[in-house]
């Protein structure tokens, strides 16, 4: 096999294997509902967290403080390859962003019960 065909196989097999992953995730899902329908069980209903936006928000500067981050590395010249430097800075402070997310939305809710 020459590697053109492999080239293409990979990302049509791969969009195949999502597909097929999203398929038995939704089956199976739905199985498990029609059991408890069945066995007179309620279905617990997803409450939607007033914090999403919070730790979506932290992401997204984490992320936006990563990239500007691998702007100075690459102009420092402190990585070997060019593009460490973003994927470092991105991954580091997007993390850090979220854990201090998580932090906040904790002490959030830790005031809340107190309450």
């Amino acid at each position: 096999m020459n590697e053109g065909t492999l080239a293409l196989m990979i990302p049509i097999f791969s969009v195949i294997g999502g597909i097929a992953i999203v398929i038995v995730a939704l089956v199976s899902d739905h199985r498990r509902k029609t059991q408890m329908i069945e066995k007179g069980m309620e279905i617990p209903m997803k409450k939607p967290t007033p914090y999403g936006g919070i730790k979506f928000g932290a992401l997204i500067i984490g992320a936006a403080i990563g990239l500007t981050f691998g702007s100075m590395a690459e102009n420092w010249g402190l990585f070997v390859e060019e593009e460490t430097g973003y994927f470092v800075g991105v991954m580091l402070f997007a993390g850090i962003g979220l854990i201090l997310s998580s932090l906040y939305i904790k002490n959030e809710v830790k005031k809340e019960e107190g309450q």
